[in-house]
């Protein structure tokens, strides 16, 4: 990704919602799967992820939420992509999703969240 400078690692380990790949100027979070996922968010979900996202973005990351072998989302899966959506909202106004499937795209769309999101044909990972 050209212009973009190597990121620093970034620490949602408190947050246990999210699990985070930092690669360059790529950030790739993935979502744990619902048994992981005991109660919902704690209040402080977005305000502990909010600075350290945008830190990142400042210095040129790209962000992606990289749903491969996550086959749906629940209720809590969902409110943790908005809560990282409202996150990332003021420098990105769609959050890209890779490897959504397709009962994803249905809920999404069902539940009127898809606006939010940015989703190819093809999510493939970024070359």
């Amino acid at each position: 990704m050209a212009g973009q400078r190597d990121v620093p690692a970034l620490d949602v380990s408190a947050l246990g919602h999210l699990k985070t790949r930092v690669e360059g100027g790529l950030v790739t979070f993935t979502l744990v799967r619902p048994e992981g996922i005991e109660h919902g968010l704690p209040p402080s979900f977005e305000l502990r992820l909010g600075p350290e996202l945008q830190a990142l973005v400042d210095r040129g990351a790209e962000v992606v939420l990289d749903m491969e072998n996550i086959a749906g989302v629940g209720s809590r899966q969902l409110g943790v992509m908005l809560a990282l959506y409202r996150a990332l909202r003021s420098r990105h106004p769609r959050l890209r999703l890779l490897n959504a499937h397709e009962n994803v795209r249905r809920l999404l769309a069902l539940s009127r969240t898809s606006q939010f999101f940015e989703i190819g044909p093809d999510d493939r990972r970024p070359e």
